[in-house]
């Protein structure tokens, strides 16, 4: 289904006024739309709808099939936010197989005035013990933790914590580092409007994406959207 498609779709669920769908389209343009599914979209705003000043933040821990995990995340857009979800995810031992991350600008009046996220990641642990309601409890605290902790300004202790976990992590991965051969990444950079598209085809390695959204957040950049999979022959393309 095209984005005009989606949005007519909506309007038929007579869930949600035409001005709501009008304004979710202008905030997010047709990279959302062709990623997400019309049942994915309405979920994303019912949330948005629900989100209000106490805690402007919507996440959900859902297990799917295959041992996998989704992870919804709705909120405020910070600086560092994605290097810190996927470096806390990676300190834990899970693994981001495809992720859908998507920030959009805020308005004045609402509970996203300085703008906000729209991200689903496919998570996987090695572990399958793991995968019980107890840990997805626990992802759903930590997560929201993250979002209560961005908002009151807490960005640089976050950074510190998050720097100590992925260090006693490798302490842990006596193969860290390890030439394993395979083909040298493949980077490519051209520019999109008002921004830098960046492609990246390479090797999967434990915590690769936080080590790129932290890198990429060192030279004061920020991700705007990204698509990413891990392909089964151990390659990733962002």
């Amino acid at each position: 289904m095209s984005p005009a498609d989606k949005k007519q779709a909506l309007l038929e669920r007579g869930a949600f006024a035409a001005a709501l769908v009008e304004a979710h389209g202008a905030r997010l343009g047709s990279d959302y739309w062709n990623a997400f599914s019309v049942d994915e979209i309405a979920g994303h705003l019912t949330a948005l709808m629900t989100l209000d000043k106490a805690a402007p933040w919507h996440v959900r821990v859902e297990e799917l099939e295959g041992g996998h995990t989704g992870l919804t995340l709705i909120g405020g857009d910070f600086q560092g936010f994605f290097a810190a979800v996927s470096g806390f995810l990676a300190s834990e031992g899970y693994d981001i197989r495809s992720g859908r991350v998507f920030s959009f600008p805020g308005s004045a009046g609402t509970c996203l005035p300085r703008g906000g996220v729209v991200d689903f990641l496919v998570l996987r642990h090695d572990d399958p013990a793991r995968a019980t309601p107890a840990e997805r409890a626990r992802m759903q605290a930590e997560m929201e933790g993250l979002f209560r902790r961005f908002s009151a300004g807490e960005g640089q202790s976050i950074r510190v914590e998050l720097y100590r976990r992925i260090g006693a992590r490798l302490e842990t991965r006596g193969d860290f580092g390890k030439d394993d051969g395979g083909d040298p990444p493949e980077i490519r950079m051209h520019a999109v409007h008002d921004a830098t598209r960046l492609t990246v085809r390479a090797r999967d390695r434990e915590g690769m994406l936080f080590c790129i959204a932290g890198a990429l957040g060192l030279q004061g950049l920020s991700l705007a959207n990204l698509i990413t999979n891990a392909r089964d022959d151990g390659t990733f393309e962002n």
